[in-house]
């Protein structure tokens, strides 16, 4: 039986239909493990706000809109997460590992932008993982998919849809069921 990672503590930021809408990938993303090019190519596309936090071995280009930088504290990142409106989940290109950090991103209030990669299958898995949480919004990495889905979770913000963290995910979850 497989049992998640439990988060540590529960976000009580949300996104706000009043405020400038922006996107967050915090976690390192280098080229032979996680292909981040389209999420950065939808950002430029849209010019939507993007923050991209994490150590690489791509160069992207930072503009106006868009924040690059390398590794930063974990204060650093609890303030960048706050201010986002939008939290990014990348799969890795191969081997079907779930990143922590939806684990996490699950006990925020905020939609979850979840880009699948990876084989059809290892998509598949973790699709049908994750979809029964009703929690996150799936895209293929490719900036299309990722556009249209910007565009739908935008349109949730705008109508005022809550999102609650997942308990199955809560630290009192985890440890009964190890129990």
């Amino acid at each position: 039986k497989q049992i998640p990672l439990p988060y540590f503590s529960i976000s009580k930021s949300t996104p706000n239909s009043q405020s400038e809408m922006s996107l967050a990938y915090l976690g390192d993303y280098y080229s032979y493990v996680r292909n981040l090019t389209p999420f950065y190519m939808a950002l430029r596309q849209t010019g939507l706000k993007g923050y991209i936090y994490g150590d690489t071995d791509i160069s992207f280009e930072p503009t106006d809109h868009i924040k690059i930088s390398g590794r930063v504290t974990l204060s650093t990142l609890a303030v960048v997460q706050d201010k986002a409106g939008i939290l990014v989940q990348l799969c890795n290109l191969h081997g079907g590992q779930i990143p922590g950090k939806i684990y996490h991103y699950s006990a925020t209030r905020k939609p979850i932008l979840f880009i699948l990669d990876g084989t059809a299958e290892e998509r598949r898995q973790i699709r049908s993982y994750f979809s029964r949480y009703n929690r996150y919004y799936f895209c293929e990495n490719y900036v299309d998919s990722i556009v249209s889905t910007i565009k739908i979770i935008e349109s949730d913000i705008k109508d005022g849809k809550v999102w609650k963290p997942v308990d199955a995910f809560s630290p009192e979850t985890v440890i009964s069921q190890l129990l």
